[in-house]
């Protein structure tokens, strides 16, 4: 959060125009903010540029134990909390066997999530599998493995 400058000239308040204003949401990474006024007599504009830098402390996200794909609205899709800011990860399932059911790169909750079906398209049975979730993120890098149930 931040205050937005103000500028003046010797006949009053001067409008600026911004890049970005105050409470937008930023993305991991830097964020270069822009305010310039219009052009003095003279042509020259007025020019303030900051940085906002976004980062994580640690990587964290939480992996859903189940998913319920069933036509309902909910449990649809496996949900990996927190994985959305994070978009360099790498995402497999496996079944009992080590069989690759589900791969994925940039899995984000949304358009890329798995669904509980096959690398075919075909619906996978009811049952335990299993997982590596992998995140790198400004040089770290974190994996998580476990279970997840596909209950019908």
């Amino acid at each position: 959060m931040w205050d937005e400058p103000t500028a003046a000239d010797l006949c009053g308040k001067v409008p600026l125009t911004a890049s970005r204003r105050p409470n937008t949401e930023f993305g991991i990474g830097t964020t270069k903010i822009t305010y310039e006024s219009p052009p003095n007599i003279a042509g020259i504009r007025a020019r303030c540029e900051f940085n906002v830098i976004l980062s994580y402390k640690e990587i964290e996200f939480e992996v859903s134990k189940a998913l319920t794909p069933n036509g309902d609205p909910i449990n649809e899709n496996w949900q990996i909390r927190g994985l959305e800011n994070f978009s360099d990860n790498e995402v497999l399932v496996v079944d009992r066997w080590g069989n690759k059911i589900y791969q994925a790169s940039q899995y984000d909750n949304n358009k890329v999530v798995w669904n509980g079906t096959n690398s075919a398209g075909t619906f996978v049975p009811t049952g335990t599998y299993f997982y590596s979730v992998t995140v790198s993120f400004q040089g770290k890098r974190v994996e998580k493995k476990g279970s997840v149930e596909v209950v019908r």
